[in-house]
């Protein structure tokens, strides 16, 4: 992670803004995260954390995703016995229709963001 920011902040001058989104909740890591190349889950705290690590100032943070929390719970389960890494990705990323995309799509519109509960993902902007 370190080295990987130092690396990105090579490129980004002084006073520039960096936007960080990452996957949040360790407890919610899973085959699915293995597959799609996460290390890891955050929290807010672990991530305002890191980028002080590398020199960078928290300037806005939330989580985002807090409806679809219970579907991330029930995607562990599902996915716990797939093998295959694109069989993971296509099954736990895909909705099962156009009309569940649509009402994931709605439920998600009515998250108040920036929000500090929980959330999928976590997302903070630094300043360098």
């Amino acid at each position: 992670e370190d080295a990987f920011l130092q690396s990105v902040l090579f490129h980004l001058k002084a006073g520039g803004l960096l936007a960080v989104n990452v996957p949040a909740l360790q407890s919610l890591y899973s085959h699915y995260d293995r597959a799609a190349g996460h290390v890891r889950r955050y929290s807010l705290g672990q991530l305002k954390e890191l980028g002080r690590r590398s020199g960078l100032r928290p300037i806005a943070s939330s989580y985002w995703g807090l409806p679809l929390l219970p579907l991330l719970v029930v995607r562990k389960a599902l996915l716990a016995s797939r093998s295959g890494e694109q069989e993971t990705i296509d099954q736990g990323f895909r909705p099962p229709s156009s009309l569940a995309n649509s009402l994931l799509k709605t439920i998600g519109a009515l998250e108040p963001v920036p929000q500090g509960l929980l959330g999928t993902s976590a997302m903070c902007l630094f300043r360098k």
